[in-house]
């Protein structure tokens, strides 16, 4: 039979074989956490790219202008800010698959998209005016100078284009969903034919 000073040593050498596997495992689960919270991250920016390419195919789509006035003096106009209200709706459903502004099936979005802002921007002879388009119509109007207005985003105007923000709820981190935002100024640059091609 042993003294208690040697079991007391036996049971301090055994346990400290068990210090490398459970710090192993705490290594291995906090490595797979930060994967995780990686991916999502990858998953999110892709996203971002997505609707940023939807909100500007869709602002371009948008962007009828008047084909009389830009032979006249080749200003870019948007003369008609609730026809290009409506295109954008369409064209919003067709790139990012709704229908009616509510996600299909297989949709990255989890619920309906509502567009919180519209706004068209027409830039003639150094002067910016802003036409602000709801679901009832036009909500307001209002001009500023040429390198002085800015957009709700804070870039500044500087040819004529439109400019949305959505907002629509996604699932995030572990099923809780949140409303997550996006807005984009799509401007449609000017071309001088004294420049040429």
């Amino acid at each position: 039979m042993g003294t208690e000073s040697e079991e007391s040593s036996s049971i301090i050498r055994n346990n400290r074989g068990m210090a490398q596997p459970v710090f192993g495992f705490f290594a291995l689960l906090f490595l797979l956490v930060m994967m995780s919270f990686i991916l999502n991250i990858g998953a999110y920016k892709a996203i971002s790219d997505r609707l940023e390419d939807a909100l500007a195919a869709s602002g371009l789509a948008a962007c009828v202008i008047n084909i009389e006035q830009y032979g006249i003096d080749h200003s870019i106009i948007i003369d008609n800010a609730e026809e290009a209200y409506e295109r954008y709706k369409e064209t919003l459903d067709i790139n990012l698959n709704l229908k009616n502004g509510s996600p299909k099936a297989l949709s990255f979005i989890e619920g309906p998209v509502r567009i919180e802002n519209f706004r068209v921007y027409n830039v003639r002879g150094g002067m910016v005016t802003e036409i602000v388009v709801g679901e009832s119509g036009v909500i307001s109007t209002g001009n500023g100078r040429l390198g002085e207005f800015c957009a709700p985003n804070g870039q500044i105007i500087e040819n004529t284009g439109i400019y949305s923000e959505i907002s629509f709820p996604i699932s995030g981190r572990f099923g809780r969903g949140i409303m997550a935002r996006k807005s984009k100024l799509t401007a449609v640059d000017t071309f001088s034919p004294k420049e040429g091609l």
